[in-house]
């Protein structure tokens, strides 16, 4: 017997599933309309066509175009810009958070200074134009922490920065869709939890696996730190900490559907009136607050908007939020 053949095998195997497993499970996947998840769960359970060739979608004799996911260039461009969107928003009275745009063409003792008068600690750094949760530091406490952090996305030639006072609550994911609401989601921030032998290094490598959801990337060790801990240190059994304030599906955060009667009117049509200001049709919306069903003017904020929003393998499964995403585009 080949033993060498059967245990190569074994890896291989081993691997295929692997992959299949993250394929079929709450695996993250923009709306990109052309691939075989959403063609083998929605299209074909529903009947609806697609021609790639001229980015359509066909369904009961009708034809739309989903080109750009829906979405004019410009549009697009400015969503993509934190900054401007931000700018625009406030410009509406659309609540943001504090911010100011980092000026590389002053000292960093004058924007130091600038930020201090303007904005109140904890502080967030963000890339212009990050995604998916990249480029982000959170809990920044004191100059020092700040400059770090600027200089860090510096060095990748990543100069375009924004800084915002940090806000607290909870986060909240809402699609919209040719002015209709789609869904809202609350994303739980991965909470890591002893054993009394693993590390916490160890644990939020294994995290992902034992609660099926996205590997968490951004981590922040000086939030570790902060809890009193190192890294490389052994969490006591059932001892909980939080190692990273980034929270979403892309990040190991757990995706919790929210019932449309649960969100206050007053947040709905705060909701709408985004995609209206920022001249987009389709969206994803992030909101930072106490709930969805307290109104948004009681610390609620708008975090980004984003105009290719992620819809994943369990978005596609649900069968009242593919329905609404239907009813969105064909009627």
């Amino acid at each position: 017997m080949n033993y060498n053949f059967i245990s190569y095998s074994i890896i291989l195997i081993t691997i295929i599933s692997i992959i299949l497993y993250y394929q079929n499970n709450n695996v993250i996947e923009p709306m990109i309309f052309t691939t075989n998840n959403i063609k083998k769960n929605v299209y074909d359970k529903y009947g609806i066509t697609i021609d790639k060739k001229n980015n359509n979608l066909i369904y009961n004799g009708k034809i739309v175009n989903y080109k750009n996911n829906f979405n004019n260039a410009q549009a697009i461009n400015i969503s993509n810009n934190k900054i401007k969107t931000s700018k625009i928003l406030q410009n509406h009275n659309i609540p943001v958070c504090n911010f100011i745009e980092w000026n590389n063409n002053i000292t960093d003792n004058e924007n130091i200074n600038h930020i201090n008068n303007k904005l109140n600690f904890p502080l967030v750094v963000k890339y212009n134009y990050g995604e998916k949760g990249e480029d982000i530091y959170t809990d920044i406490n004191d100059n020092k922490s700040l400059l770090n952090k600027i200089n860090k996305l510096k060095n990748k030639n990543k100069n375009s920065i924004i800084i915002e006072e940090q806000v607290n609550g909870k986060k909240f994911r809402i699609m919209i869709l040719n002015d209709k609401f789609i869904y809202a989601d609350e994303n739980l921030k991965p909470i890591i939890k002893g054993d009394g032998k693993s590390t916490i290094k160890q644990l939020i490598a294994e995290y992902p696996k034992k609660n099926h959801v996205k590997p968490i990337k951004e981590i922040n060790v000086d939030l570790i730190n902060n809890q009193g801990y190192k890294i490389n240190d052994v969490l006591k059994s059932n001892k909980k900490i939080i190692v990273t304030n980034v929270i979403g599906v892309s990040n190991g955060g757990k995706q919790v559907y929210i019932n449309k009667d649960d969100i206050h009117p007053i947040n709905m049509d705060l909701f709408h009136k985004i995609n209206k200001v920022l001249k987009l049709n389709f969206s994803g919306i992030d909101y930072i607050g106490p709930d969805l069903n307290i109104p948004y003017f009681q610390g609620g904020k708008i975090i980004e908007v984003n105009p290719f929003p992620g819809f994943n393998i369990k978005n596609q499964k649900n069968k009242t939020l593919v329905e609404r995403w239907i009813d969105s585009i064909f009627n």
